[in-house]
């Protein structure tokens, strides 16, 4: 027991973690007008070389890995959560 006579809390176990955004570190932007843009559709999607072994890479020090991606284009009505959804499980699929 702790002085207060509280019990020793439970330790949390941390892990290592990488937060890779999609577009620009694992997908090559659009460039329209000098300004990156999201793909909106799948035959847009050009995967940056080596990528894939740099999340091998990770996974083999056991760092779990996030793909995060904000889409100003959703909330502009010019593509929609299904496209976006569709572009990420392609993404998934040949990364694992």
């Amino acid at each position: 027991m702790r002085q207060n006579g509280n019990p020793r809390p439970n330790k949390i176990k941390m892990q290592k973690a990488i937060f890779l955004d999609r577009d620009g570190i694992i997908n090559y932007p659009i460039i329209k007008h000098n300004k990156p843009f999201a793909p909106l559709e799948i035959n847009e999607v050009k995967i940056i070389p080596n990528i894939h072994e740099v999340i091998k890479y990770f996974k083999m020090l056991k760092f779990k890995i996030f793909v995060i991606t904000n889409q100003p284009d959703f909330v502009r009505g010019k593509t929609s959560k299904e496209k976006i959804n569709k572009i990420n499980i392609f993404l998934k699929d040949k990364l694992n």
